[in-house]
C-alpha cells in the first residue's frame, strides 16, 4: 500500500558520482548520499549549489515506524532534462538502519553494500518533468530509536560535462513507535517512583527487568540500562526538564510509561 511521501535530501543521501552526460547509468557506486556515515557526495564530481528539498516519501504513519515492519519508500525528483539519477539511504548517527529492498529491478538496485539503493540504466528516463522510484524497507529492531533517511538526485543536462548538471539533496526523519512495544503487562506490577521527579527515579517490579530504555517524546534514544533484576535506579539529570518515555523490558514483554523531569 503506497503511503503519504516522505522526502530525503537526496544530495546527502547518495550524492553520487553520477559522471555528466552518463550520470553513472548504471547507478552510483555507493556512499554518495552526503549522509554523516556516507561522507561522499555528488557535488565531489558535479559544480552548483546543493538544495534542500522535499523529494522522498513513505507510507509510515505520524506514529512511527513498528520495529520489523516493512513500508514503501518513494523518491521523486523533479526536472525538465534527458535524465536523472539517485541514490538513499537510512541511518541513525551511529550504524545504517533497516533493510532496504528491490521492487521494480528494471529501474532500482541495491548499493553500497545493499545499504542503499540507486537508480539502473532503465530507471534514468523522467516523465513528465519527474523521475519517481519505489523501494522496500524494514524497520530497524526495537530500542532503534529515530531513523534519517538521507538521499541524492542528480539532474544531469546531458550536454557530456558536469557544470549543467543538478544535485539535489533531501532528507527525512522517522520515529519508533514506541506504544507498539508493549505487550500483554500488567502496568500494576511495576512503580515509577518518584514521578514527577529531578532527573532520579526508581522503578520497581514485580518481574525481573531485563533492561530499560529512556527517549524523548519524538522517540529519541537517550539511554539503555541493563538490569537483570526486580529495582532499577535511573539517572536522567543531565536532561532538559519535561516530558520522557521510559520502556521496561522484562521476559514477558514490555511496558512503557511516561515521566515528567522538573
Amino acid at each position: 500500500m503506497k503511503g503519504f511521501k516522505i522526502y530525503i535530501p537526496l544530495a546527502l543521501f547518495g550524492m553520487f558520482t553520477l559522471l555528466s552526460a552518463t550520470l553513472r547509468s548504471n547507478g552510483s557506486p555507493g556512499k554518495k548520499t552526503g549522509s554523516p556515515l556516507d561522507g561522499g557526495s555528488c557535488t565531489d564530481c558535479h559544480g552548483g549549489a546543493v538544495s534542500t528539498v522535499n523529494w522522498i516519501s513513505t507510507n509510515i504513519p505520524k506514529s512511527g515506524y513498528n520495529p520489523g515492519e516493512t513500508y514503501v519508500v518513494t523518491a521523486e525528483a523533479l526536472g525538465s532534462t534527458p535524465r536523472i539519477g539517485f541514490e538513499i539511504t537510512a541511518e541513525n548517527g551511529s550504524a545504517k538502519q533497516g533493510t532496504f529492498a528491490v521492487t521494480d529491478a528494471s529501474r532500482t538496485k541495491l548499493t553500497n553494500a545493499s545499504k542503499a539503493i540507486t537508480h539502473t540504466l532503465s530507471g534514468l528516463t523522467p516523465s513528465a518533468g519527474k523521475n519517481t522510484w519505489e523501494m522496500n524497507w524494514t524497520a530497524p529492531a526495537a530500542g532503534t530509536g529515530n531513523v534519517t533517511f538521507y538521499a541524492a538526485f542528480n539532474v544531469a543536462d546531458g550536454n557530456g560535462g558536469t557544470s549543467g548538471d543538478q544535485i539535489f539533496a533531501s532528507t527525512l526523519q522517522v520515529s519508533e513507535n514506541l506504544s507498539t512495544n508493549v505487550n500483554n503487562v500488567s502496568i500494576a506490577t511495576f512503580t515509577v517512583t518518584p514521578n514527577p521527579n529531578r532527573g532520579n527515579f526508581t522503578i520497581q517490579s514485580e518481574e525481573t527487568i531485563l533492561r530499560v530504555d529512556m527517549y524523548s517524546l519524538t522517540g529519541q534514544h537517550i539511554q539503555s540500562l541493563a538490569a537483570n533484576q526486580r529495582q532499577v535506579t535511573v539517572n536522567i539529570s543531565n536532561q532538559t526538564p519535561g516530558m520522557y518515555l521510559v520502556k521496561i523490558n522484562t521476559e514477558k514483554g514490555q511496558w512503557v510509561q511516561k515521566v515528567k523531569v522538573q
